[in-house]
């Protein structure tokens, strides 16, 4: 199997939006793994950091991003998983670090906590869910903490509280549940005002959707826009948000043959646009926006 190609692309969406390719030294390059099945951030003690799975989806290296000039990642641990995972999904609960791992062809939802030191995870909770699903993401409400399902395949959409009992571990309930049409897929989630939205496209459709999760415990989502999906939109390989310091949402579209759109929200959610396009010069099959020296940059990896 060949390595997975990394670049990094800095994202400018001022009065002259633009992207610039970041070059990265060797030193950074060889912290990663020779192959990437996922990555995603998190934030702990105000520090930014960057986890990266293997492609057997289950050893995991976790940097540490730069706040300075000098470098773009440090090492801050690697450790191995109890088990594979497809979707890794970090998310914080009451001050600490906790991770929903989740295989498509299994039937239970894991949740991980990471400990102190940054350098390993433990089980907390094994939930039985059903098998199939295709999303997988944790969702702060207020005061409520909550992890939504989606199955591509049959349309099966599941949301679950979570809770910290008295006694050691989480505890998770399902609220809500609901049909929603097959196909969603290149789901991305951001926030305005303390709400949740979400960007999704459906390919049978050719529909892209802004929706609002959660107006009540026990409610799921609304659409606020509905539309055709352009080309761009469909022959996307991932799509990411990201939100800047004034909290305004963007999105990047990003294709498998290279080529990244940067899109502006607008604040009601109706509609976005396109503020600048590059080309990254390479494949790109997962992709991550990541904060680097205070600025937005997008991590991209083959």
């Amino acid at each position: 199997m060949s390595s997975s190609a990394i670049c990094m692309l800095a994202v400018s969406a001022g009065t002259d939006p633009s992207i610039t390719p970041v070059p990265l030294s060797d030193a950074t390059r060889s912290l990663f793994p020779p192959t990437i099945s996922l990555m995603e951030t998190f934030v702990c003690d105000d520090e930014h950091y960057t986890l990266v799975a293997d492609q057997s989806g289950q050893q995991i290296t976790l940097l540490k991003n730069s706040d300075t000039a000098d470098g773009e990642f440090s090492l801050a641990s690697r450790f191995e998983l109890p088990q594979a995972v497809t979707l890794f999904k970090p998310f914080s609960l009451f001050g600490q670090i906790f991770f929903a791992g989740y295989q498509p062809g299994e039937a239970y939802l894991n949740l991980y906590q990471l400990n102190d030191a940054l350098s390993a995870v433990s089980k907390v909770r094994s939930q039985y869910v059903g098998s199939g699903y295709t999303m997988v993401q944790p969702l702060s409400y207020r005061y409520d903490n909550f992890i939504v399902l989606y199955n591509q395949a049959s349309g099966d959409v599941a949301k679950y509280q979570m809770q910290i009992p008295a006694y050691h571990g989480v505890g998770m309930q399902q609220t809500w549940s609901d049909i929603w049409a097959k196909t969603w897929n290149r789901f991305a989630f951001f926030s305005f005002g303390g709400e949740n939205f979400f960007i999704k496209t459906n390919l049978s459709h050719e529909k892209v959707n802004i929706d609002h999760f959660m107006d009540g415990l026990d409610q799921g989502s609304h659409p606020v826009l509905s539309e055709q999906a352009d080309n761009d939109m469909l022959n996307a390989q991932t799509v990411v948000t990201f939100q800047d310091a004034k909290g305004e949402a963007f999105f990047a579209v990003c294709s498998d043959a290279g080529k990244v759109i940067v899109n502006r929200i607008f604040p009601n959610c109706e509609g976005w646009d396109t503020l600048c396009s590059s080309d990254s010069g390479a494949g790109i099959r997962s992709a991550v926006p990541v904060v680097i020296n205070h600025k937005t940059c997008l991590l991209l990896a083959d």
